[in-house]
Formats: C-alpha cells, sequence, structure tokens
C-alpha cells in the first residue's frame, strides 16, 4: 500500500508517489495522508535531488530544493517517497507518521544518524549527525517484518492492510525531523 491523500485542494487531492515534470502545489505545501497499514502521515512538496530513491532521507531547504542527507547535514529533514532524480521535478516527501525508510542496519526503538551513505540512516552514534525526531519502530527488514493495520472510511469501510519492510529499510516513526548538529 502507499500514502493516499486526505487532503482535496480546490477539489484534487495530490498523487503523494507522483513525480511532477511540471509544478503542480507550491515548495513547501503540506498535506496530510493515510496508508492502511502505516497510518496518518503529513507530507511537504520539494524538489527532486539526484541519486534520489524511494525511502531516501533528504534535507530540503527553504527554497523546495532537496539534498540527499550525508554527515554535516543540517535543516529540515523529510523522507521521499518515490525516486525523483531531476532537480527540476517535483514530488512528495515525508515529515510526520511511521515511514519506510532507507537504513543500514539498525535496531528497532532507537534514534537515527546521518551517515556518509547519502540519504541512509544508521543507529550508530554519530557526533553531531542526529536526526532528531526520527527513531526506529523496527529494525532493518529483510523481508520478513510485516506490520499490520485496519482503516476506516468516512463512510464506514472497515479494511485490513499489511506490508512487509523490504531489506535495507526500517519503519521509521518521524515526527518533523531535522538536524542541527546534536549528537
Amino acid at each position: 500500500m502507499a500514502y493516499q491523500s486526505a487532503d482535496n485542494i480546490l477539489g484534487v487531492a495530490p498523487a503523494l508517489t507522483d513525480v511532477d515534470t511540471v509544478q503542480k502545489w507550491p515548495t513547501g505545501m503540506r498535506i496530510k495522508g493515510l496508508d492502511p497499514a502505516l497510518g496518518y502521515g503529513e507530507f511537504v512538496y520539494a524538489k527532486g535531488v539526484a541519486s534520489n530513491i524511494v525511502g531516501a532521507f533528504a534535507r530540503i531547504d527553504e527554497a523546495g530544493a532537496a539534498t540527499l542527507t550525508a554527515a554535516g547535514t543540517r535543516g529540515q529533514i523529510g523522507v521521499s517517497l518515490n525516486a525523483n532524480t531531476s532537480t527540476t521535478s517535483f514530488s512528495w516527501y515525508q515529515v510526520y507518521g511511521l515511514a519506510v525508510a532507507k537504513t543500514l542496519t539498525v535496531a528497532a526503538d532507537a534514534p537515527l544518524f546521518s551517515t556518509a551513505t547519502p540519504g541512509s540512516a544508521d543507529d550508530a552514534v554519530s557526533a553531531t549527525n542526529k536526526i532528531d525526531g526520527a527513531f526506529t519502530q523496527t529494525a532493518d527488514g529483510a523481508g520478513a517484518t510485516t506490520v499490520n493495520g485496519v482503516l476506516v472510511s468516512q463512510s464506514g469501510t472497515i479494511s485490513q492492510a499489511s506490508y512487509t519492510v523490504p531489506a535495507g529499510f526500517a519503519l521509521v516513526n518521524l515526527v518533523y525531523p531535522a538536524m542541527n548538529g546534536n549528537g
């Protein structure tokens, strides 16, 4: 499953996993979304970044430009919902809720730190590289970590869903993550 927009803007629900070759929304715009297995999330609209992958950690600056995180990154952080590798295209980055994020070897319930591998995070303590507002819910997946959820629609329809975390990724709780030099 993938997050679906819970917001309609002028009658249009933004498609959160699409890459827009033409800017459709103001950069920095925030919307809400729902996923039957992962629950509630919030997302920000920004430009793509070279070498981006689904689940990559990226810094989003005030102008809406994204750069993959690395040691020494500072600023607002989001997790990419697609592999938008063009700096002239636009897409959504998750900043709140349960995200499937690119990690190295991590344990469950651990704080995350930026690494020398662009866009990846690890739970190994790294001075000044902590991603505040991001911690693991699961260990990195080997295709065996499954999350189950229930979603009740506005009409009262109940649906169940599960999500299996792929190898090299973990479920990460995001609460408006940022890097500011803490370690």
